[in-house]
């Protein structure tokens, strides 16, 4: 059972450090972009467009990274009445509340899909580029997912946790 669970959190440091590089690729085609439109406005032509482009990549970037904030505990946490109760009564609090969280991310992952849908069926695209919106959707999709398995691999490192006391388990 340990082994599994320690498969868990590698997978989830794996893919979403993969996803994490990608959403890097696109914050440096998000700085060229603003870059080029800002030489190409200087010269008196600026690129049409540059707007859109950089929305659509910065929700790859927004989607693609949560999971990797997950992994490393890059959100926010509040722990001042928690981190006085024992060690096992915050995995178990953890954990409920992780479960909650994948709960609820799994329903955002359900309307985002239904939304991408509606968004492919619609053919909605950008005013200037004509780009398709629905593919931004289903990366966002992507990145949801990177979330809930890295919250999932928190729930093996509670479980982990509970008869452990590596510092580096301790994720509630």
């Amino acid at each position: 059972m340990t082994t599994v669970l320690r498969r868990i959190v590698g997978f989830s440091h794996v893919l979403n450090g993969v996803m994490v590089r990608i959403a890097a690729v696109c914050l440096v085609l998000v700085m060229l972009t603003l870059m080029a439109n800002i030489v190409m406005r200087v010269a008196g032509s600026p690129l049409n467009g540059t707007f859109e482009v950089v929305a659509m990549l910065a929700a790859v970037v927004f989607g693609l990274s949560l999971g990797d904030a997950q992994n490393h505990g890059a959100h926010v946490s509040i722990d001042l009445l928690v981190r006085r109760w024992s060690r096992r009564t915050r995995i178990v609090v953890g954990s409920l509340v992780t479960i909650a969280a994948i709960a609820l991310f799994v329903q955002v992952i359900t309307s985002l899909v239904v939304y991408g849908q509606v968004m492919q069926t619609q053919g909605s695209a950008t005013e200037s580029l004509g780009i398709p919106y629905w593919p931004a959707v289903y990366v966002v999709v992507v990145g949801f997912a990177g979330l809930v398995v890295a919250l999932v691999a928190d729930l093996a490192k509670g479980a982990l946790s509970w008869s452990s006391e590596e510092p580096h388990l301790s994720v509630f």
